[in-house]
């Protein structure tokens, strides 16, 4: 019989936390503080800690290491393998692997050692807890024959590294109207192209030929990592009738000088 392991990743834990900012992130069983880390790379080795705390009524094992990671353009998230912007490869932990009595708190400590000389901008990488304690099923892959299934819960948290005076840079590639067996959809995609990433919002407006807003509403808020892209679609609420229209889009983010903005002329006909 083949053994499948799957990996269940607590990507909820990392975008609430990207998105609130928090200062403590807590799962079911753990609150782990900070919720992410930010660090000078060009001033000496950084250093910290984490604090980890069982909140649960049964003893957790735990597994530490560094991984490196990307955020899809969908909005999924993906662990990758060490590139050149990868604090992964860097940063030792310790301990690497201990056990929580329920209600107990343990520190685990954290060093950056980089190597070389570092290229101007950010770099990132995030703690793995991966559980000790995983959970165990059986299954049929497509050709009917049994598995077994191992599911080993984890954990992550992000650490992020900034090295010189990072510039901020970003693209409104496309702004759209498409329709769905959903309805009509606003969409318009990101693109960074600077060296940091970027916390980024946008809204929406559609006016028709006497200038009147017929419909807006928000875009939605991401991350949106250096050299990544990230697409954003809203349904809108009601379609638009025969006409001629402007769509307006405007993104902004604490990290760019100004907001970007894109008019798109819209025909729809009877």
């Amino acid at each position: 019989m083949r053994t499948i392991k799957l990996r269940s990743l607590s990507a909820v834990v990392i975008v609430m936390m990207l998105l609130l900012w928090g200062s403590t992130t807590v799962h079911a069983t753990l609150s782990i503080s900070p919720a992410y880390v930010e660090l000078v790379l060009d001033k000496g080795r950084p250093s910290g800690q984490f604090q980890i705390t069982n909140v649960g009524d049964s003893e957790e094992r735990y597994r530490i290491k560094a991984i490196h990671f990307l955020f899809l353009e969908d909005g999924g998230f993906r662990e990758i393998p060490p590139d050149d912007r990868s604090l992964a490869q860097w940063v030792r932990f310790n301990p690497k692997e201990f056990v929580l009595p329920p209600k107990s708190r343990q520190t685990v400590r954290f060093t950056v050692n980089t190597r070389g000389k570092l290229q101007t901008g950010e770099y990132w990488g995030a703690m793995e807890l991966e559980s000790l304690k995983t959970t165990h099923g059986r299954g049929k892959d497509a050709a009917g024959r049994e598995l077994s299934i191992e599911v080993i819960p984890t954990i992550l948290v992000p650490i992020f590294g900034k090295v010189g005076t990072v510039r901020y840079q970003a693209t409104l590639k496309e702004t759209r109207i498409v329709t769905s067996e959903k309805g009509e959809i606003v969409e318009s995609q990101i693109a960074n192209t600077g060296q940091g990433r970027l916390f980024i919002g946008g809204t929406y407006e559609i006016a028709d030929s006497s200038g009147q807003s017929v419909a807006s509403g928000i875009l939605g808020r991401a991350y949106v990592l250096p050299g990544a892209e990230r697409k954003f679609a809203v349904p809108l609420a009601v379609p638009l009738l025969a006409g001629q229209y402007i769509l307006r889009v405007e993104y902004s983010s604490t990290g760019l000088e100004a907001p970007l903005f894109r008019e798109t002329a819209l025909t729809r006909t009877p």
